[in-house]
């Protein structure tokens, strides 16, 4: 049954069945060569975890400017799962979700806990709650609206946040739905945004990736500029109206600068780009890389990454200028 994840497929795009990843966890724990085979093999036919080291091992070198062999990695993954004589950590997998996007989760984190315990990268800092924070107004209301019921549901805040983030009503008509007071609708707001952070950091639904964002480190390559930057090109591109008029005239300067980014990334997955590409755009755009770092973490030259960034910035410019127009009227 195992098999059945062939034709170059990546793994964590299959809904393989539960009679399926039961077959392949049992044989992990009973098989050996099979064993051998899952972790450090390199086919592509099988449900085998090359193809997702492939990508983690890009996401790597991407985002952190490191390289490591594929035994390593495997090596890694492996022992994250096999724990003293047992398969705790593969015991934990409870089919709510793909086995293959539960496994990406785990090795990530794995990796980069090995790779901070081994100085190769700097330290990572545990994501909490309180040091993280909701990216979810950039996301459609779908999947809002699935993350809510996924990791809420139950909760008596789940209703609450549907309101904030799938229905999309002004605090003041929250506060009218509800009989709040302002006071009572921040507490609120705050409770409820912090229980959801909080299941999204204990959940291996893979959400967390997509909508949940560092206070601090993610952005911190960014000058400090960037609002007033970012605010003069739109000015120049796309005519006279502020980003307050557009995200929200009672938000902080840092809550507009959040938002623009979080837009700005949106924005570049929805483009039809390669990973490469998308990294470069980035980096370039929103974090400032010098070209020179870029260059050499691509290995290409200084001239290709200034052609190529050109070209993307003329390519996106238009879906930024419609999204613009549909939500600046």
């Amino acid at each position: 049954m195992y098999n059945n994840c062939k034709n170059g497929i990546i793994p964590e795009s299959l809904k393989i069945n539960k009679a399926a990843v039961d077959e392949i966890i049992d044989r992990l724990k009973a098989d050996p060569k099979f064993c051998q085979e899952f972790f450090y093999g390199t086919s592509k036919q099988n449900c085998y975890i090359s193809q997702l080291r492939y990508g983690e091992l890009s996401y790597l070198a991407q985002n952190y400017n490191v390289v490591i062999s594929e035994d390593f990695f495997s090596t890694i993954l492996y022992q994250a799962l096999w724990s003293e004589g047992t398969w705790s950590k593969l015991d934990t997998y409870n089919h709510r979700n793909s086995f293959f996007a539960w496994l990406k989760v785990v090795a990530r984190n794995a990796v980069l806990e090995r790779l901070a315990k081994d100085r190769i990268i700097p330290s990572i800092r545990t994501r909490t709650p309180g040091n993280t924070r909701l990216a979810l107004l950039s996301k459609s209301v779908e999947m809002c609206q699935l993350v809510i019921d996924e990791q809420l549901k139950g909760s008596k805040y789940h209703d609450f946040m549907v309101s904030i983030y799938v229905s999309r009503l002004a605090k003041e008509q929250i506060m009218e739905k509800y009989g709040m007071t302002e006071q009572e609708y921040q507490h609120a707001k705050y409770e409820g945004e912090y229980a959801l952070k909080d299941a999204l950091l204990r959940s291996t639904s893979g959400y967390e990736e997509e909508v949940l964002r560092n206070k601090t480190c993610d952005y911190q390559s960014e000058s400090l500029e960037f609002g007033a930057d970012m605010e003069e090109w739109i000015r120049t591109k796309m005519g006279e109206n502020s980003l307050a008029d557009v995200f929200g005239l009672n938000l902080t300067d840092e809550e507009v600068h959040e938002k623009v980014i979080d837009l700005l990334y949106s924005l570049s997955v929805k483009m039809d780009w390669n990973e490469r590409d998308r990294f470069l755009w980035r980096q370039r755009f929103i974090h400032n890389t010098s070209p020179v770092k870029l260059a050499t973490t691509l290995g290409r030259t200084r001239a290709w990454v200034d052609t190529r960034f050109s070209q993307l910035n003329d390519r996106i410019e238009p879906t930024l200028k419609r999204w613009w127009t549909a939500n600046a009227a």
